[in-house]
């Protein structure tokens, strides 16, 4: 019988040691009008990225995403989605998620409207994650920067010389995200 708790106990504190913070749009697409154009939502090479950080570090996947509501409703009951276009990007992110065999742990709660709402979801998603021991954020919006939260923020946002905007998980975000997850 004491094996059988000790098992238990050992598996519930590994859940959630480390933990992906995942936002989608900038980091699992680079949000260009072209890729929108083309209906690419999730791009391949992106999540195939994502799937690098998760084997190097046998993170789990909390979505802190706007699309985690739709995204939940769709693995509950794909039915219930009535908007096609946000049912054609959950089925695209949930396809690849397969082909990649990823699968979200978590989702953080909505606490208020806004960008600035981000930080203070997850920090309450962590509340009672007493065996939380390395975090990472994915994200392509910079209100991180105000926050403790941001030694553990890799951005997916980059101004190139001419000013244009780059987005979307790349391999040198990789390497930081793997770096924040294992040191």
């Amino acid at each position: 019988m004491d094996d059988y708790v000790s098992r238990i106990r050992d598996d519930k504190n590994r859940k959630y040691e480390k933990v992906i913070f995942l936002d989608v749009d900038g980091v699992l697409n680079d949000e260009s009008m072209e890729s929108f154009n083309k209906k690419i939502y999730v791009e391949e090479v992106r999540v195939k990225r994502l799937k690098d950080i998760v084997e190097a570090t046998q993170a789990d996947i909390v979505m802190s995403s706007s699309w985690r509501h739709y995204f939940r409703l769709y693995n509950e009951n794909p039915e219930s989605i009535k908007d096609d276009y946000e049912l054609y990007k959950m089925k695209q992110l949930k396809n690849m998620f397969d082909k990649y065999d990823l699968s979200v742990s978590d989702y953080t709660q909505y606490l208020e409207t806004g960008p600035d709402a981000r930080p203070l979801e997850i920090r309450q998603w962590m509340v009672d994650k007493a065996n939380l021991r390395r975090f990472v954020i994915l994200d392509d919006d910079d209100f991180w920067s105000w926050s403790w939260l941001s030694d553990y923020f890799v951005m997916t946002k980059r101004k190139e010389a001419n000013y244009n905007m780059i987005r979307g998980l790349e391999d040198d975000h990789v390497q930081r995200a793997v770096k924040i997850l294992n040191r």
